[in-house]
Formats: C-alpha cells, structure tokens, sequence
C-alpha cells in the first residue's frame, strides 16, 4: 500500500509504501511529482519504506525515473527504511549523474531526514 504523507509544505513530496504496491498507486505518484514539478523548479521527495513486495528497491527508484518526464529536476531523494541493503545506497549514489541527490535514512531517523531535506 501507498500513502501520501502530509509534510507541511509544497515543495516535499512525502510518500510511505507499505506492503505491495499497485501500477494505479504508482502513477498516482508520478502524477502528483509532474503537478509540483510545474509549480516548483525542484520539488523533494521524502520516501518511506516500511515494507516492500513483489518489486525490489533497486527497480523501484528505476521506474519512478522513468515514469517522470522531467525526472532530472528532481533536486533530492531521502529513503526512509530500515533495508540492510540501503546503508550502502549513500556511498555510491551521493550524487547520481543527473543530479539528484540521494540519502538514506533508518526509520528512527525521520526527523533527520525531514530536516535533511528541506
């Protein structure tokens, strides 16, 4: 299941997965990304993962790029989540070619990531 989370301003996309996610569920992102996008040179996203099935991580990230037209004006990308495999994503994606910048965060540190990515 996908949720939007309320994050308190225009410029943060916040979105929390929890358990599988539906194609609807996903262009319901897309869509809502490409809206702010008109509205704000760079838009945030703040992902929280507390579960994830039938997709890996990896493919995740590769479909939400693809799914946005404008995909390079994305500036930052905070994953929240408590994935072993997450605490590597840091070193190699610091700051992808396309200029986004990717951090992550355990779900004890939401707060950190909040901030972060304001």
């Amino acid at each position: 299941m996908l949720a939007f989370i309320n994050t308190d301003t225009d410029n943060i996309i916040g979105i929390r997965i929890d358990g599988k996610i539906s194609m609807q569920e996903f262009k319901a992102v897309t869509t809502i990304i490409e809206r702010r996008l008109q509205n704000h040179a760079m838009p945030q996203l703040y992902i929280e993962i507390v579960s994830l099935m039938g997709v890996t991580l990896s493919s995740l990230i590769d479909e939400l790029k693809v799914g946005l037209k404008s995909g390079h004006r994305l500036e930052r990308l905070a994953l929240i989540s408590d994935f072993w495999c997450l605490k590597n994503w840091n070193a190699f994606n610091e700051r992808s070619k396309n200029g986004l910048s990717l951090k992550t965060f355990s779900l004890h540190h939401k707060s950190d990531a909040m901030e972060w990515i304001k």
